[in-house]
């Protein structure tokens, strides 16, 4: 039974080499010193190592830039095609790499990116290590070409938060309506809705994930099970989107329902209350109202009587 694991166990690997060989790639290192609107290319090189008949992929690689500066640099690097096939009488192929800069950058420094080639693999079948040998691109942004305003924006605005109102024991859907204010695609934007309840936390929802593209409206949604709960809940919600998050507060109001039908919502007084207070308020003041121009037309009614008494005598 070893003998026959660890032959597995090397036929397995047998499988594995073939795709596990990368392609190579040239030059190593390419060196840019940035300029406002600069427009520059390179000549890449692939190498059909080892020597067979396959289909190669081109991808860039912005991973090791910093998070601040990632979406500055999306639509820089182009290229004259992102797929071919070598044969297997074929060494090398090269191809053109394009980088178009704008105005100028956030931040200054050296700023790192890749691109690379790698094996591809069609619909993904089967068992596949697609490494892929990358060149360097060295991006050197002096200070003078550094401002903030440079900066793509990335901002969430929460619209509204709408929990539909419930019977005790019944789901109630919790919806948290958002708003891309970003200058670029917002990826796993997703909320975490807090209930609370007497001031502590009664439950926790989080919502899946979706994007967003710039200026879109989009929902999002959970069902909470309100279980034996009842009265009005506060809703502490916190949308989070690239490495960043804006946050909302909502009610859930539970409605309990006695054995004869009468709905009772507990923690509901206050509000009660202060809409009484408020028609209190008001039928005072329009009395009130009444009240005096029913006094100043009085007193013109006798003003006008004395005026009549003045002129007989």
């Amino acid at each position: 039974m070893k003998k026959i694991f660890l032959f597995l166990i090397f036929f397995e690997f047998l499988m594995v080499i073939p795709i596990v060989f990368s392609l190579g790639v040239s030059p190593g290192i390419v060196e840019i010193d940035f300029k406002p609107n600069l427009s520059t290319s390179f000549e890449m090189t692939v190498s059909n190592t080892p020597q067979t008949s396959r289909e190669v992929e081109i991808y860039s690689n912005l991973r090791i830039l910093d998070e601040d500066v990632v979406n500055e640099f999306t639509k820089i690097i182009s290229f004259e095609k992102t797929e071919f096939s070598f044969t297997e009488n074929e060494t090398h192929k090269k191809l053109k790499v394009s980088l178009n800069f704008l105005e100028g950058f956030s931040k200054g420094g050296i700023h790192e990116l890749r691109v690379g080639a790698r094996p591809f693999i069609r619909g993904g079948e089967g068992l596949a290590v697609r490494a892929g040998n990358e060149i360097r691109i060295l991006v050197n942004v002096p200070g003078e070409y550094t401002n903030e305003k440079y900066a793509i924006k990335k901002k969430l605005k929460i619209l509204e938060i709408i929990a539909d109102s419930v019977k005790k024991g019944e789901n109630s859907n919790i919806r948290v309506f958002i708003k891309s204010e970003s200058e670029t695609i917002l990826n796993d934007v997703y909320a975490i809705i807090k209930l609370l309840k007497d001031g502590g936390e009664s439950a926790s929802l989080e919502t899946e994930k979706i994007s967003i593209v710039p200026g879109e409206e989009k929902v999002l949604q959970s069902v909470f099970n309100v279980g034996g709960s009842s009265g009005i809940l506060a809703l502490n919600v916190e949308v989070f989107y690239d490495s960043d998050s804006v946050k909302g507060d909502g009610l859930l109001n539970i409605i309990e329902v006695s054995e004869g039908g009468i709905e009772i919502v507990k923690g509901g007084n206050k509000f009660l209350w202060l809409w009484i207070l408020l028609v209190i308020l008001l039928l005072i003041s329009i009395f009130f109202i009444l009240f005096l121009l029913w006094k100043r037309r009085k007193e013109d009614k006798q003003e006008q009587q004395f005026q009549r008494q003045v002129k007989l005598q």
